[in-house]
């Protein structure tokens, strides 16, 4: 078998291979009895044809087209092994020469990893920053579990701040039926901030079967492009005014939610801050130190696979994002005033740092010879399915071999960025990102 190399532009090689007529004949000789066996010919029964007779009445070309997915399939993937090629996406095949009695060739073009050179990390420092709670921020979480233990009761008379209420809306633009805009029982409660700014003043003073229209001017920044700084018309009917009676900050509060007293909940609050900003400024110096080590290093042609595959990957991301809050992709469109191919490309800047970010990972993890176990993998499969253990659908994707393989390079990464942080911690004071 020859096989020729030929690099070409934007990561991409090609191979023309060729096999002799020897190591042609096997293929052929498979394919005839392939083919006899499905040929069907009155007269005789099925895979009883002889062979020369269905040589005959296919013809030696048709034998040899189906010879030909095999060779390919046989061959392409054992050579790419043998030269240590790696292949990104999937190889675009076309035959060069395929005839009777001759030698057979096609050419295959494969999109490779680049080279990457990693860059020195001797002026890299993993930095993390101290982590403070403010008694404010503690403050703000006892409001919250005071919301969440609070009891409402139907209130007779007017609404006024601190009350729920609970109405019928619609809005209106240009006299037109605002997309979105209509809702039966929304529950709003007056004098938190809301996502209708202003909302709030206007339902005070408003009891249970009362009906309002008014206007609100959005603000000219307002996150909804489309309605920001309009005029927009609102009529409301009130369903319902309800009291809200909020729970005292008392030891015997603090015992409801799992505290000795008021000041070992506060306590707990605090460590639970603090290893929440802790675990987040964590993230922020590992990405600072791999934005910095990417900046450092040196890359070959990226092929535009990758990076096309890596925009796709964080379209999908942010699809699922946003049907997690309950919207619509469509409408995230609408509001910030793109097509799905602009977005698309816009992206391509940070799916390209996402990609050469995965090759310096990939790169360290080979140079320093890490090692992710099986045993590793299936502990933290184990762990993941615990979290899962009623929902079919979700343990099945676990299970899956390509779950699997996700796993593998996620806890390689892991590996990897905890052999950067030893290595770059004894950098601080020489430079800091």
């Amino acid at each position: 078998m020859d096989i020729k190399k030929e690099s070409l532009p934007k990561g991409r090689l090609a191979l023309t291979i060729e096999l002799s007529v020897d190591e042609v004949r096997p293929y052929v000789d498979k394919a005839l009895r392939e083919l006899t066996q499905e040929y069907h010919k009155k007269g005789f029964r099925k895979g009883r044809v002889p062979q020369d007779v269905v040589r005959q009445e296919l013809g030696e070309m048709a034998i040899y087209q189906t010879a030909a997915e095999d060779m390919i399939q046989a061959t392409l993937y054992g050579v790419l092994d043998q030269e240590h090629i790696v292949v990104v996406g999937q190889p675009q095949v076309d035959i060069v020469k395929l005839a009777p009695k001759n030698p057979f060739s096609y050419k295959a073009v494969v999109s490779i990893l680049p080279e990457v050179c990693v860059g020195a990390i001797k002026n890299i420092a993993f930095t993390k920053k101290p982590v403070t709670v403010a008694d404010k921020e503690v403050d703000a979480m006892l409001k919250d579990l005071q919301k969440m233990r609070a009891q409402t009761a139907v209130k007779v008379g007017v609404a006024q701040k601190g009350d729920r209420v609970i109405l019928d809306m619609e809005m209106f633009l240009d006299k037109v039926p605002l997309d979105g805009g209509q809702g039966k029982n929304v529950s709003v409660v007056l004098g938190e901030e809301l996502y209708i700014p202003g909302l709030s003043e206007q339902l005070e003073g408003l009891a249970k079967d009362e009906e309002k229209s008014f206007t609100i001017i959005f603000p000219e920044r307002y996150k909804d492009k489309h309605i920001a700084g309009k005029a927009v018309d609102f009529k409301v009917r009130v369903n319902a005014v309800q009291e809200i009676t909020q729970p005292e900050l008392t030891n015997d509060f603090a015992v409801t939610v799992g505290s000795k007293d008021i000041d070992d909940l506060k306590k707990k609050l605090t460590e639970n801050l603090r290893a929440e900003k802790d675990m987040r400024e964590e993230e922020r110096a590992e990405l600072a130190l791999l934005d910095a080590l990417v900046g450092a290093s040196e890359f070959g042609d990226i092929p535009e696979t990758l990076v096309h595959n890596e925009v796709h990957k964080m379209l999908h991301e942010l699809e699922e994002s946003i049907a997690q809050q309950g919207a619509k992709f469509s409408d995230y469109l609408l509001q910030i005033k793109k097509t799905a191919e602009e977005l698309e490309k816009d992206m391509l800047p940070q799916a390209e740092n996402r990609v050469k970010t995965s090759l310096v990972l990939r790169q360290i993890f080979a140079d320093q010879q890490l090692q992710v176990t099986d045993d590793e993998v299936a502990k933290e499969l184990d762990r993941i399915k615990a979290q899962h253990a009623h929902d079919q659908e979700s343990l099945e994707k676990i299970e899956s071999v390509a779950y699997r393989r996700y796993m593998h390079n996620l806890l390689g990464n892991r590996k990897v960025i905890a052999w950067l942080k030893e290595q770059t911690k004894k950098n601080v004071g020489l430079r800091e990102y």
